[in-house]
């Protein structure tokens, strides 16, 4: 038997997943900070990222790559994006709850 059997593939196939995981999550900024009309929001991206467990998709429909909504969605087919954040990190802070996540203007805005 040669070392790709089965098991053996099984056992690398898991460790090359960690080792991609270990480098999304290395590769993300730790802290993104957001310039709006209504204060900037600083965002903890990696500990975002760390929550979704890697799947960018949660947020980047596109998945990993996507640096902003405009980058791919530019003119008509832009959405305007203060309704479609406020729709996503409402929802979720919604559903996680807690004073973690903050629902009012103030606890994403700065001053």
């Amino acid at each position: 038997m040669g070392f790709l059997t089965s098991p053996n593939r099984l056992w690398l196939g898991l460790l090359l997943s960690f080792i991609l995981a270990a480098a999304a999550v290395a590769s993300v900024p730790p802290v993104i900070t957001i310039e709006t009309g209504h204060g900037d929001v600083t965002f903890a991206h990696r500990d975002h990222q760390v929550r979704a467990k890697g799947q960018c998709v949660q947020c980047h429909h596109e998945g990993a790559g996507v640096h902003s909504c405009r980058s791919c969605h530019d003119g008509e087919r832009a959405p305007i994006a203060r309704e479609v954040v406020h729709q996503m990190c409402k929802g979720c802070h919604n559903e996680q709850g807690g004073t973690a996540s903050p629902m009012q203007c103030e606890g994403c805005h700065g001053g």
